[in-house]
């Protein structure tokens, strides 16, 4: 599994995709410790493998939220809805007439 993630010799990089979005310290442990078993990972080397795996996922999830909100803020404002800003300002006029109208 993480034979997948992983490449290159000693060295490794880690792919974008689905599987590094879903990456959790276990699965990330569970995997690097496949590959010590295999000789193809040091038991020195695997924490530093691990952190940099959850590392990577996190960003790679904070990326994926950023986007999406990037995305929906602009969809909302191609939409014309009124915002919070509008409803606040358009609160306070009504507020501003009723004080007008009781006065007079």
């Amino acid at each position: 599994m993480l034979k997948k993630i992983l490449l290159g010799r000693r060295e490794y990089k880690v792919v974008a995709g689905i599987g590094l979005l879903s990456m959790t310290r276990e699965i990330a442990e569970a995997g690097v410790n496949e590959l010590i078993e295999c000789g193809e990972v040091k038991p020195k080397d695997a924490k530093g493998i691990v952190d940099s795996l959850v590392q990577r996922s996190e960003e790679q999830k904070q990326a994926i939220r950023d986007m999406a909100r990037i995305e929906i803020e602009q969809a909302l404002h191609d939409s014309n809805f009124a915002t919070k800003e509008d409803l606040e300002k358009l609160s306070k006029k009504i507020d501003a007439l009723v004080k007008q109208s009781k006065k007079g």
